[in-house]
């Protein structure tokens, strides 16, 4: 859990703005896996945060979804099963947690300032065959382009 709502806001405005980039837009155009990947983030967001993507970000009532989902996980969590954790704290009370030694490496990070979405893109399979569409789609758009032209000049 973060240490109030305003860091999470903060946090979770980065991400949409990452993931709602034009070029985002633009590849949603030409690959099948991209468009549902976004009917899928429309549909988990609009449940999660109340949020239409593509619209602009509404923060009181992202922040209110935000609270209602913590009250609801405190409410109804059994306690012994619950550990409310803030990813700053490190290993310590995850490890108390689960009753398992602290490693002697550091505690991994892996999405500040929404870095996420650009690991993704080099190494998840399904941002990979997004990728591949897109590409494949601009290869046959510049070859339909070039054959035109051939056809018209010939």
């Amino acid at each position: 859990m973060r240490e109030n709502e305003d860091i999470w806001y903060g946090s979770f405005k980065r991400q949409v703005k990452v993931n709602e980039s034009w070029i985002n837009k633009i590849k949603m155009m030409f690959s099948y896996t991209t468009y549902k990947f976004y009917l899928y983030s429309k549909m988990q967001f609009k449940i999660a945060y109340g949020y239409d993507i593509g619209t602009k970000l509404n923060e009181t009532l992202c922040k209110l979804y935000y609270r209602r989902h913590n009250a609801h996980v405190l409410q109804n969590a059994p306690k012994k099963q619950l550990l409310v954790f803030n990813i700053k704290d490190g290993w310590d009370p995850l490890c108390q947690f689960l009753g398992q030694p602290v490693p002697g490496t550091p505690f991994p990070h892996k999405n500040k300032n929404a870095s996420i979405t650009n690991e993704q893109m080099k190494t998840n399979a399904t941002f990979l065959q997004m990728q591949f569409e897109t590409k494949m789609s601009y290869f046959v758009i510049l070859f339909l382009i070039v054959a035109v032209i051939f056809y018209q000049l010939w």
